[in-house]
């Protein structure tokens, strides 16, 4: 089957607010899988999208440090889009926060998630990992920090592209890569930081649509 693609992706960061909403994008007007990625000193309350659609968990790490680098993974699969996309999260409380409104093309489900975090301070970031269970998978690796530090991200994860970063001290800092994977296995991506800082990551990864070649009609012998 073919592998996913990485669609349209927005996002947002706002400091000590109680929510934060994406810029509007334009999504596939159906049949994507959306994903909402976030990182918030504050824990999440609720997360709604223009479009109606219904999000659902996929994973969380809540142990990071500096009062809670928390981060979160939500997704709608086969979602409606169209033009003015946004999400909106809400938070518990006032607080800094960054989040991304990721568009996957030519998902049937999404296949495994993980996440994890680290309450000291390092350089190298490991991020969570997946073990695929289909070949062509894709892999969506999200980081996000808050120790207000302004760092510079690397990605130095193989077959990994660092897509989207958002580094600045006044805000939590994130950074959004992908990869695609034609053999099953144990996918995660790796980042360089150039301050040592706490951190948080999800990882998830997507399966693709079966196709089936045409096949001429059968004559049955009578």
């Amino acid at each position: 089957m073919p592998a996913p693609t990485l669609g349209q992706y927005a996002k947002g960061p706002t400091n000590f607010a109680t929510s934060v909403t994406t810029p509007a994008i334009t999504t596939a007007a159906t049949g994507s899988t959306f994903v909402v990625f976030f990182n918030s000193r504050s824990l999440a309350s609720s997360v709604v999208d223009s479009k109606g659609n219904t999000y659902t968990l996929a994973t969380s790490n809540t142990s990071g440090a500096f009062g809670g680098n928390n981060v979160y993974a939500y997704v709608s699969q086969n979602g409606i889009g169209g033009s003015g996309h946004t999400a909106t999260i809400t938070i518990a409380g006032t607080n800094s926060t960054l989040a991304y409104l990721v568009e996957v093309l030519g998902s049937s489900a999404m296949d495994q998630s993980q996440s994890n975090g680290s309450n000291t301070s390092q350089t190298a970031v490991n991020g969570a990992t997946v073990t695929t269970t289909a070949t062509n998978e894709l892999v969506l690796c999200y980081y996000g920090s808050y120790s207000g530090n302004t760092v510079t991200i690397t990605d130095s994860g193989t077959g990994f592209t660092l897509q989207s970063t958002q580094l600045v001290n006044t805000y939590p800092n994130g950074a959004l890569s992908y990869g695609t994977f034609a053999s099953i296995g144990t996918y995660g991506d790796t980042f360089a930081q150039s301050v040592a800082d706490f951190f948080s990551s999800a990882t998830l990864s997507f399966i693709g649509i079966s196709v089936f070649p045409n096949t001429a009609p059968i004559a049955w012998l009578t």
